[in-house]
């Protein structure tokens, strides 16, 4: 029964872990992300009014396949950890590439990574700087 049990658990676990992919990225020494996706909660982007900042009649959603996520940032000896949006959740060899948005206070930062190529290149741009990083994911 103790084996059987112990099956069941490693085989719910190992599940878990399918479901969902892992990235060690890094930009430079003193740079490094950790980004999680979770396939298992969609969620989804819409419009909101402006002025009330809620749903309503008008608004529209996007993309119904949306997935959680979180990005942590190591800069030096501080870390910050964001919620992600993850809009294309490709694993690694995979012919797509994972993508997904984050907000750093108002300011939305896009990843791409290609999943395609062997040293997972990974592309951070910032829509306030306007500046695009370049690193390298495992």
């Amino acid at each position: 029964m103790k084996k059987l049990l112990g099956i069941v658990v490693l085989g719910l676990l190992w599940c878990n872990v399918s479901f969902s992919e892992n990235f060690k990225c890094e930009i430079h020494p003193n740079l490094t992300y950790i980004i999680k996706a979770d396939n298992l909660k969609d969620q989804y982007l819409a419009t909101v009014d402006m002025e009330t900042g809620k749903y309503d009649e008008n608004s529209v959603l996007y993309n119904p396949h949306v997935f959680n996520g979180e990005l942590i940032e190591f800069r030096g000896d501080n870390s910050k950890v964001f919620k992600l949006a993850v809009l294309s959740n490709s694993k690694k060899g995979d012919a797509s590439s994972f993508r997904g948005i984050y907000f750093e206070e108002s300011y939305v930062h896009s990843l791409r990574i290609d999943t395609w190529k062997d040293d997972l290149p990974i592309f951070i741009y910032n829509d306030w700087t306007q500046k695009k990083i370049k690193g390298s994911c495992k």
